[in-house]
């Protein structure tokens, strides 16, 4: 399986930021139950997440995505 992540900061202001992750399946295969992990300095409001689930312990984040 291959895959590809896209991170861009949309916006930054002194107090936050917002940016966009994209996750790209490059294979001819369907992925199931995954969990994206990531480290990032910035606290993020899960509210805010349109595409999945955050949580976050200090700067370790889960990203899982929303349930069909």
């Amino acid at each position: 399986m291959s895959y590809r992540i896209d991170f861009a900061v949309l916006s930054e202001q002194p107090s936050h930021c917002r940016f966009g992750l994209t996750l790209h399946n490059l294979s001819d295969q369907d992925l199931h139950h995954w969990t994206l992990h990531f480290s990032i300095e910035r606290y993020i409001e899960s509210d805010t997440v349109t595409q999945g689930q955050l949580q976050q312990v200090g700067s370790f984040c889960s990203l899982l995505p929303n349930q069909k």
